[in-house]
Protein backbone atom coordinates (compact mmCIF):
# COMPACT_ATOMS: atom_id res chain seq x y z
CA UNK A 1 0.00 0.00 0.00
CA UNK A 2 1.41 3.37 -1.00
CA UNK A 3 2.13 5.88 1.86
CA UNK A 4 1.63 9.86 1.56
CA UNK A 5 3.52 10.41 4.45
CA UNK A 6 1.64 9.38 7.51
CA UNK A 7 0.18 5.99 7.99
CA UNK A 8 -1.53 4.42 5.26
CA UNK A 9 -3.02 5.29 2.02
CA UNK A 10 -6.71 4.77 2.87
CA UNK A 11 -8.19 4.25 6.46
CA UNK A 12 -9.93 1.14 7.69
CA UNK A 13 -12.89 3.03 8.46
CA UNK A 14 -15.04 6.19 7.54
CA UNK A 15 -18.33 7.29 8.61
CA UNK A 16 -20.40 10.45 9.26
CA UNK A 17 -22.58 11.21 12.02
CA UNK A 18 -25.36 13.77 12.57
CA UNK A 19 -25.80 13.34 16.06
CA UNK A 20 -28.36 16.12 18.04
CA UNK A 21 -26.65 18.42 20.50
CA UNK A 22 -27.40 20.75 23.46
CA UNK A 23 -25.37 24.14 22.48
CA UNK A 24 -22.55 22.63 20.15
CA UNK A 25 -20.33 24.40 22.47
CA UNK A 26 -16.66 24.26 21.15
CA UNK A 27 -16.11 21.49 19.31
CA UNK A 28 -13.11 19.08 19.19
CA UNK A 29 -11.89 15.58 18.96
CA UNK A 30 -9.04 13.47 19.34
CA UNK A 31 -8.15 9.51 18.35
CA UNK A 32 -7.31 7.14 21.02
CA UNK A 33 -5.08 3.99 20.22
CA UNK A 34 -7.76 1.81 19.76
CA UNK A 35 -9.40 3.95 16.85
CA UNK A 36 -11.84 5.28 18.90
CA UNK A 37 -13.09 8.78 18.47
CA UNK A 38 -13.66 10.86 21.35
CA UNK A 39 -15.78 14.00 20.22
CA UNK A 40 -15.97 17.19 22.93
CA UNK A 41 -19.08 19.39 22.55
CA UNK A 42 -21.97 20.66 25.13
CA UNK A 43 -19.19 20.68 27.90
CA UNK A 44 -19.35 16.71 27.80
CA UNK A 45 -17.64 13.75 25.81
CA UNK A 46 -18.96 11.39 23.69
CA UNK A 47 -16.94 8.26 22.88
CA UNK A 48 -17.29 6.53 19.40
CA UNK A 49 -15.74 3.29 17.71
CA UNK A 50 -13.84 2.79 14.62
CA UNK A 51 -16.71 2.04 12.76
CA UNK A 52 -18.97 5.14 14.21
CA UNK A 53 -20.84 3.65 16.66
CA UNK A 54 -21.60 5.56 19.29
CA UNK A 55 -20.01 3.78 22.74
CA UNK A 56 -21.26 5.99 25.44
CA UNK A 57 -21.46 9.62 26.32
CA UNK A 58 -21.45 12.06 28.92
CA UNK A 59 -22.78 15.60 29.45
CA UNK A 60 -21.67 16.93 32.23
CA UNK A 61 -17.64 16.92 32.38
CA UNK A 62 -17.45 21.25 32.39
CA UNK A 63 -14.79 21.47 29.33
CA UNK A 64 -14.20 25.21 28.75
CA UNK A 65 -12.72 26.05 25.07
CA UNK A 66 -9.58 24.34 24.92
CA UNK A 67 -7.82 21.41 24.48
CA UNK A 68 -8.56 17.94 25.23
CA UNK A 69 -5.91 15.71 25.86
CA UNK A 70 -5.18 11.79 25.39
CA UNK A 71 -3.08 10.82 28.62
CA UNK A 72 -2.64 6.79 28.95
CA UNK A 73 -6.06 5.07 29.03
CA UNK A 74 -7.79 8.66 29.63
CA UNK A 75 -8.69 12.00 28.34
CA UNK A 76 -7.27 15.07 30.03
CA UNK A 77 -9.42 18.40 30.03
CA UNK A 78 -9.87 21.30 32.20
CA UNK A 79 -13.14 22.11 33.74
CA UNK A 80 -15.81 24.99 33.08
CA UNK A 81 -15.61 26.45 36.39
CA UNK A 82 -11.88 27.44 35.78
CA UNK A 83 -13.75 30.96 33.81
CA UNK A 84 -15.13 31.90 36.51
CA UNK A 85 -11.87 31.47 39.35
CA UNK A 86 -9.74 29.07 40.00
CA UNK A 87 -7.78 26.29 38.04
CA UNK A 88 -8.84 22.94 37.96
CA UNK A 89 -8.38 19.96 35.79
CA UNK A 90 -9.48 16.22 35.35
CA UNK A 91 -9.04 13.10 34.32
CA UNK A 92 -11.94 10.73 32.26
CA UNK A 93 -11.22 7.39 31.83
CA UNK A 94 -12.10 5.12 28.70
CA UNK A 95 -15.53 4.17 29.99
CA UNK A 96 -16.69 8.18 30.72
CA UNK A 97 -15.91 7.96 34.51
CA UNK A 98 -13.86 10.33 36.07
CA UNK A 99 -10.82 9.34 37.70
CA UNK A 100 -9.35 12.55 39.56
CA UNK A 101 -9.95 15.93 39.93
CA UNK A 102 -8.08 18.74 40.93
CA UNK A 103 -9.13 22.31 41.77
CA UNK A 104 -8.18 25.38 43.28
CA UNK A 105 -10.90 26.67 45.30
CA UNK A 106 -12.62 29.84 44.54
CA UNK A 107 -11.66 32.90 46.70
CA UNK A 108 -12.81 36.80 45.52
CA UNK A 109 -10.06 38.09 47.49
CA UNK A 110 -7.13 36.47 46.77
CA UNK A 111 -5.41 36.01 43.38
CA UNK A 112 -6.63 33.04 41.88
CA UNK A 113 -4.93 31.28 38.80
CA UNK A 114 -7.68 30.56 35.61
CA UNK A 115 -6.44 27.85 32.61
CA UNK A 116 -7.36 29.27 29.07
CA UNK A 117 -5.10 26.30 27.20
CA UNK A 118 -3.18 23.31 28.01
CA UNK A 119 -0.63 20.78 26.39
CA UNK A 120 1.00 17.54 27.39
CA UNK A 121 4.78 17.33 27.44
CA UNK A 122 4.97 13.52 27.84
CA UNK A 123 9.11 13.18 27.77
CA UNK A 124 8.70 15.83 30.87
CA UNK A 125 5.84 13.58 32.05
CA UNK A 126 3.73 16.81 33.01
CA UNK A 127 0.74 19.42 31.47
CA UNK A 128 1.94 22.96 30.72
CA UNK A 129 -1.14 25.07 31.12
CA UNK A 130 -1.37 28.75 30.56
CA UNK A 131 -3.84 31.71 31.27
CA UNK A 132 -4.12 34.59 33.91
CA UNK A 133 -3.72 35.01 37.53
CA UNK A 134 -5.44 37.89 39.16
CA UNK A 135 -8.07 38.80 41.58
CA UNK A 136 -11.58 38.81 40.18
CA UNK A 137 -12.68 41.85 38.55
CA UNK A 138 -8.78 43.35 39.02
CA UNK A 139 -7.07 44.53 35.98
CA UNK A 140 -4.37 46.11 37.58
CA UNK A 141 -2.67 43.63 39.25
CA UNK A 142 -3.31 41.10 36.28
CA UNK A 143 -0.51 38.57 35.42
CA UNK A 144 0.17 35.89 32.27
CA UNK A 145 0.41 32.59 34.43
CA UNK A 146 1.97 29.35 33.35
CA UNK A 147 2.51 26.53 35.35
CA UNK A 148 3.87 22.65 34.60
CA UNK A 149 1.26 20.49 36.46
CA UNK A 150 1.95 16.57 37.44
CA UNK A 151 -0.20 13.75 35.58
CA UNK A 152 -2.51 14.05 38.59
CA UNK A 153 -3.21 18.08 38.01
CA UNK A 154 -0.88 19.42 40.81
CA UNK A 155 1.76 22.15 40.14
CA UNK A 156 5.44 21.57 39.97
CA UNK A 157 6.49 24.59 38.66
CA UNK A 158 5.05 28.37 37.94
CA UNK A 159 5.68 31.43 36.14
CA UNK A 160 3.76 34.83 36.06
CA UNK A 161 4.50 38.52 34.64
CA UNK A 162 3.35 41.58 34.93
CA UNK A 163 0.77 42.88 31.86
CA UNK A 164 2.15 45.09 29.27
CA UNK A 165 -1.40 46.56 28.36
CA UNK A 166 -1.10 45.21 25.38
CA UNK A 167 -2.94 41.76 25.66
CA UNK A 168 -4.77 39.93 28.16
CA UNK A 169 -5.10 36.43 27.92
CA UNK A 170 -3.64 33.23 26.52
CA UNK A 171 -5.85 31.99 23.98
CA UNK A 172 -3.04 29.37 22.68
CA UNK A 173 -0.17 27.41 23.71
CA UNK A 174 2.14 25.31 21.12
CA UNK A 175 5.44 23.63 21.77
CA UNK A 176 8.26 25.14 20.23
CA UNK A 177 10.53 22.68 18.08
CA UNK A 178 13.66 25.12 18.10
CA UNK A 179 13.78 25.89 21.76
CA UNK A 180 12.13 22.93 23.16
CA UNK A 181 10.02 26.14 24.79
CA UNK A 182 6.62 26.98 24.53
CA UNK A 183 5.16 29.51 21.93
CA UNK A 184 2.21 31.28 23.38
CA UNK A 185 -0.83 33.50 21.28
CA UNK A 186 -2.45 35.86 23.21
CA UNK A 187 -5.66 38.32 22.74
CA UNK A 188 -6.72 41.28 24.52
CA UNK A 189 -9.62 41.16 26.74
CA UNK A 190 -11.35 44.42 25.90
CA UNK A 191 -10.19 44.65 22.71
CA UNK A 192 -8.42 47.50 22.72
CA UNK A 193 -4.74 45.78 22.47
CA UNK A 194 -3.28 43.79 19.60
CA UNK A 195 -2.57 40.16 19.99
CA UNK A 196 0.83 39.14 20.52
CA UNK A 197 3.28 36.16 20.17
CA UNK A 198 5.17 34.98 23.32
CA UNK A 199 7.92 32.63 23.21
CA UNK A 200 9.39 31.52 26.34
CA UNK A 201 11.88 28.54 27.78
CA UNK A 202 10.72 25.00 29.52
CA UNK A 203 10.52 27.27 32.61
CA UNK A 204 7.83 29.65 31.26
CA UNK A 205 10.04 32.60 31.20
CA UNK A 206 9.55 34.73 28.56
CA UNK A 207 12.26 35.00 26.23
CA UNK A 208 10.77 36.84 23.29
CA UNK A 209 7.99 39.31 22.31
CA UNK A 210 6.25 40.00 18.93
CA UNK A 211 3.22 41.43 17.07
CA UNK A 212 1.47 38.34 14.71
CA UNK A 213 1.22 41.96 12.22
CA UNK A 214 3.94 44.41 13.04
CA UNK A 215 1.71 47.73 12.56
CA UNK A 216 0.43 48.09 9.18
CA UNK A 217 0.54 51.45 8.51
CA UNK A 218 0.34 54.50 11.24
CA UNK A 219 -3.10 54.78 12.79
CA UNK A 220 -4.03 50.94 12.21
CA UNK A 221 -7.00 50.06 14.53
CA UNK A 222 -6.73 46.69 16.08
CA UNK A 223 -9.85 45.88 14.92
CA UNK A 224 -8.58 45.56 11.13
CA UNK A 225 -6.82 42.51 11.24
CA UNK A 226 -7.38 39.70 13.57
CA UNK A 227 -5.84 36.28 14.04
CA UNK A 228 -7.77 33.28 15.85
CA UNK A 229 -6.36 30.43 17.98
CA UNK A 230 -8.40 28.22 15.22
CA UNK A 231 -5.53 29.91 12.90
CA UNK A 232 -2.25 29.21 14.43
CA UNK A 233 -0.22 26.04 14.11
CA UNK A 234 3.54 25.17 14.38
CA UNK A 235 4.98 24.85 10.81
CA UNK A 236 8.33 24.18 10.06
CA UNK A 237 10.76 25.18 13.09
CA UNK A 238 8.73 28.08 13.44
CA UNK A 239 4.62 28.91 12.87
CA UNK A 240 2.21 29.40 10.89
CA UNK A 241 -0.97 31.89 11.22
CA UNK A 242 -3.68 33.30 8.92
CA UNK A 243 -4.58 37.08 8.88
CA UNK A 244 -7.50 38.26 7.90
CA UNK A 245 -7.33 41.97 6.60
CA UNK A 246 -10.48 44.22 6.39
CA UNK A 247 -11.89 46.17 4.25
CA UNK A 248 -11.95 49.04 6.56
CA UNK A 249 -7.91 49.23 6.79
CA UNK A 250 -6.73 52.74 5.96
CA UNK A 251 -3.64 50.77 4.58
CA UNK A 252 -3.19 51.14 0.71
CA UNK A 253 -0.34 49.17 -0.27
CA UNK A 254 -2.05 45.78 1.52
CA UNK A 255 -5.29 44.52 -0.31
CA UNK A 256 -7.98 43.23 2.01
CA UNK A 257 -8.49 39.61 2.27
CA UNK A 258 -6.34 36.40 4.20
CA UNK A 259 -2.91 35.87 4.08
CA UNK A 260 -0.77 33.16 5.43
CA UNK A 261 2.09 34.71 8.16
CA UNK A 262 5.31 32.11 8.45
CA UNK A 263 6.85 33.43 12.02
CA UNK A 264 10.08 32.17 13.18
CA UNK A 265 10.81 30.44 16.48
CA UNK A 266 10.61 34.18 18.24
CA UNK A 267 7.57 34.90 16.70
CA UNK A 268 9.21 37.17 13.91
CA UNK A 269 6.94 37.22 10.63
CA UNK A 270 9.46 35.81 8.12
CA UNK A 271 7.16 35.89 4.93
CA UNK A 272 3.65 36.85 4.14
CA UNK A 273 1.38 35.17 1.20
CA UNK A 274 -1.24 36.20 0.12
CA UNK A 275 -4.25 33.36 0.35
CA UNK A 276 -5.73 32.76 -3.14
CA UNK A 277 -9.07 30.69 -4.57
CA UNK A 278 -6.60 27.60 -4.61
CA UNK A 279 -5.19 27.60 -1.52
CA UNK A 280 -7.34 29.50 0.81
CA UNK A 281 -8.00 27.70 3.93
CA UNK A 282 -9.06 27.62 7.71
CA UNK A 283 -8.75 26.05 10.94
CA UNK A 284 -5.41 24.77 10.08
CA UNK A 285 -3.52 22.10 12.03
CA UNK A 286 -0.02 20.90 11.05
CA UNK A 287 0.74 16.90 9.98
CA UNK A 288 3.38 15.16 10.69
CA UNK A 289 5.28 15.49 7.59
CA UNK A 290 5.02 19.22 7.00
CA UNK A 291 1.74 19.90 5.21
CA UNK A 292 -0.83 21.86 6.50
CA UNK A 293 -4.55 20.24 7.01
CA UNK A 294 -7.66 22.78 7.66
CA UNK A 295 -10.79 23.23 5.99
CA UNK A 296 -12.52 25.26 3.25
CA UNK A 297 -15.46 26.46 1.48
CA UNK A 298 -16.42 26.73 -1.67
CA UNK A 299 -18.48 29.37 -3.97
CA UNK A 300 -21.83 27.68 -2.93
CA UNK A 301 -20.97 27.40 0.74
CA UNK A 302 -19.89 23.65 0.89
CA UNK A 303 -17.28 22.28 3.33
CA UNK A 304 -14.59 19.87 2.99
CA UNK A 305 -11.12 19.29 4.01
CA UNK A 306 -8.24 20.71 2.07
CA UNK A 307 -4.09 20.07 2.98
CA UNK A 308 -1.45 22.20 1.40
CA UNK A 309 2.00 21.51 1.35
CA UNK A 310 5.24 22.88 3.07
CA UNK A 311 4.94 26.02 0.25
CA UNK A 312 1.10 26.40 1.40
CA UNK A 313 0.25 25.49 -1.97
CA UNK A 314 -2.96 22.82 -2.30
CA UNK A 315 -2.09 19.08 -2.67
CA UNK A 316 -5.41 17.84 -2.61
CA UNK A 317 -9.17 18.67 -0.77
CA UNK A 318 -12.71 16.77 -1.34
CA UNK A 319 -15.76 18.30 0.02
CA UNK A 320 -17.38 16.35 3.07
CA UNK A 321 -20.95 14.93 1.66
CA UNK A 322 -24.09 16.37 3.65
CA UNK A 323 -22.38 19.08 6.12
CA UNK A 324 -24.08 22.17 6.65
CA UNK A 325 -23.26 25.24 4.97
CA UNK A 326 -20.81 28.02 6.59
CA UNK A 327 -23.45 30.77 7.51
CA UNK A 328 -25.02 28.02 9.93
CA UNK A 329 -21.66 26.32 11.51
CA UNK A 330 -20.93 27.85 14.90
CA UNK A 331 -17.46 25.40 15.39
CA UNK A 332 -15.27 23.23 13.58
CA UNK A 333 -12.41 21.00 14.59
CA UNK A 334 -10.38 19.03 12.50
CA UNK A 335 -7.34 16.66 13.38
CA UNK A 336 -5.20 13.52 11.37
CA UNK A 337 -5.94 9.68 12.53
CA UNK A 338 -3.35 7.19 13.31
CA UNK A 339 -4.52 4.92 10.19
CA UNK A 340 -3.74 7.72 7.42
CA UNK A 341 -7.63 8.90 7.44
CA UNK A 342 -8.59 12.33 8.84
CA UNK A 343 -11.55 12.83 11.60
CA UNK A 344 -13.27 16.18 12.51
CA UNK A 345 -16.26 17.94 13.98
CA UNK A 346 -18.79 20.45 13.06
CA UNK A 347 -21.62 21.62 15.26
CA UNK A 348 -24.48 23.86 13.26
CA UNK A 349 -26.95 25.55 14.69
CA UNK A 350 -30.49 25.45 12.54
CA UNK A 351 -31.39 29.53 13.54
CA UNK A 352 -34.98 29.02 12.28
CA UNK A 353 -35.87 25.74 14.50
CA UNK A 354 -33.30 26.48 17.09
CA UNK A 355 -31.70 23.71 17.00
CA UNK A 356 -28.04 22.12 17.36
CA UNK A 357 -26.47 19.38 16.05
CA UNK A 358 -22.87 18.16 16.03
CA UNK A 359 -21.28 16.33 13.19
CA UNK A 360 -18.36 13.67 13.31
CA UNK A 361 -16.84 11.88 10.93
CA UNK A 362 -13.88 10.24 9.85
CA UNK A 363 -12.51 9.99 5.85
CA UNK A 364 -9.80 8.51 4.28
CA UNK A 365 -6.24 9.94 3.56
CA UNK A 366 -8.07 11.52 0.71
CA UNK A 367 -11.00 13.17 2.41
CA UNK A 368 -13.51 10.18 1.20
CA UNK A 369 -15.85 8.46 3.07
CA UNK A 370 -17.50 5.00 1.91
CA UNK A 371 -20.73 5.62 0.46
CA UNK A 372 -21.98 2.94 2.36
CA UNK A 373 -20.99 5.02 5.70
CA UNK A 374 -21.80 8.48 4.11
CA UNK A 375 -24.86 8.90 6.46
CA UNK A 376 -25.76 7.88 9.43
CA UNK A 377 -27.99 9.45 11.50
CA UNK A 378 -27.70 9.09 15.29
CA UNK A 379 -30.68 10.32 18.18
CA UNK A 380 -28.21 10.02 21.18
CA UNK A 381 -29.86 7.67 23.58
CA UNK A 382 -30.00 7.42 27.02
CA UNK A 383 -27.28 5.89 28.95
CA UNK A 384 -26.61 4.20 31.99
CA UNK A 385 -23.17 5.52 33.24
CA UNK A 386 -21.24 3.91 34.71
CA UNK A 387 -21.95 0.46 33.17
CA UNK A 388 -20.67 -1.91 35.43
CA UNK A 389 -21.31 0.06 38.48
CA UNK A 390 -21.76 -0.83 42.13
CA UNK A 391 -23.38 1.99 44.37
CA UNK A 392 -24.44 4.84 42.44
CA UNK A 393 -25.71 4.63 38.63
CA UNK A 394 -27.39 7.56 36.37
CA UNK A 395 -29.14 7.85 33.12
CA UNK A 396 -27.15 10.42 30.53
CA UNK A 397 -28.89 12.05 28.05
CA UNK A 398 -26.36 14.81 26.69
CA UNK A 399 -28.40 16.50 24.19
CA UNK A 400 -31.31 17.27 26.40
CA UNK A 401 -32.24 18.51 29.64
CA UNK A 402 -35.56 16.59 31.33
CA UNK A 403 -36.61 14.14 34.09
CA UNK A 404 -36.43 10.60 33.52
CA UNK A 405 -39.16 7.80 35.14
CA UNK A 406 -36.70 4.76 35.65
CA UNK A 407 -37.65 1.39 36.22
CA UNK A 408 -35.25 -1.30 37.85
CA UNK A 409 -35.96 -5.28 37.34
CA UNK A 410 -34.39 -8.56 37.23
CA UNK A 411 -33.04 -10.84 34.20
CA UNK A 412 -36.26 -12.93 35.02
CA UNK A 413 -38.26 -9.54 34.38
CA UNK A 414 -39.63 -9.27 38.11
CA UNK A 415 -40.28 -5.63 38.97
CA UNK A 416 -37.89 -4.05 41.74
CA UNK A 417 -38.56 -0.16 42.33
CA UNK A 418 -39.30 3.11 40.36
CA UNK A 419 -37.88 6.56 40.10
CA UNK A 420 -38.38 9.64 38.78
CA UNK A 421 -35.57 12.55 38.75
CA UNK A 422 -33.90 15.01 37.07
CA UNK A 423 -31.13 14.36 33.96
CA UNK A 424 -28.00 13.24 35.39
CA UNK A 425 -29.01 12.81 38.85
CA UNK A 426 -27.64 9.57 40.50
CA UNK A 427 -29.58 6.66 41.31
CA UNK A 428 -28.39 4.84 44.56
CA UNK A 429 -28.75 1.51 43.54
CA UNK A 430 -26.61 0.60 46.94
CA UNK A 431 -29.83 -2.39 47.88
CA UNK A 432 -28.74 -4.32 44.81
CA UNK A 433 -26.95 -7.66 44.72
CA UNK A 434 -24.04 -8.02 42.24
CA UNK A 435 -25.22 -9.29 39.10
CA UNK A 436 -27.43 -8.41 35.89
CA UNK A 437 -30.56 -6.21 35.98
CA UNK A 438 -32.90 -5.09 32.92
CA UNK A 439 -33.48 -1.05 33.63
CA UNK A 440 -36.23 0.98 31.42
CA UNK A 441 -35.77 4.67 31.22
CA UNK A 442 -38.04 7.24 29.79
CA UNK A 443 -37.63 10.59 29.13
CA UNK A 444 -41.23 12.04 30.43
CA UNK A 445 -40.63 15.75 28.34
CA UNK A 446 -40.48 13.79 25.11
CA UNK A 447 -41.44 10.20 25.57
CA UNK A 448 -38.13 8.49 24.52
CA UNK A 449 -37.75 5.04 25.85
CA UNK A 450 -34.93 2.69 26.00
CA UNK A 451 -34.28 -0.60 28.09
CA UNK A 452 -30.85 -0.88 28.92
CA UNK A 453 -28.67 -4.00 30.72
CA UNK A 454 -27.38 -2.78 33.85
CA UNK A 455 -24.02 -5.33 35.91
CA UNK A 456 -23.68 -4.35 39.51
CA UNK A 457 -20.30 -5.23 40.75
Amino acid sequence: MLSIGLVKTNAQHTFFLKIPAFNGYDPSVIEDEKGCIVAKYDFGLTRISPNGSILWQTGDIGAIKCSLIKDSNSYISPSFLTEFGGYSIQSIDYYGKQNWFKSEKFNSNLPLRNIHDFIIDSVKKQYVVVGSKSKIGDFKDFKYWIAGLDFRGNIIWESTWQDSGASRYFIKILKNRKTKGYMLLTDDFNKSGRTELFSLDTLGRLLARNFPEPKICKGEPYDTYRISRDDFCEFGEGFLGIIGISSTSPCTHLEAGAYFYVYDYTGKVVERKRMIEENSIGIINSLPNGDVLGFYSDSILRNGIKVLSNKLETKWQAIIPNLPTSDVITGYHLTYSRDGGFIGIVSENAFLTNEYFAYVFKTDSLGNINQKEEYLEKLQPLMLQPNPANNQVRIAIPYYYGTVTVEFYTMLGEFLFKKTKSEQDIYDISSLSPGMYIIKAKIEETGEERTMRLVVE
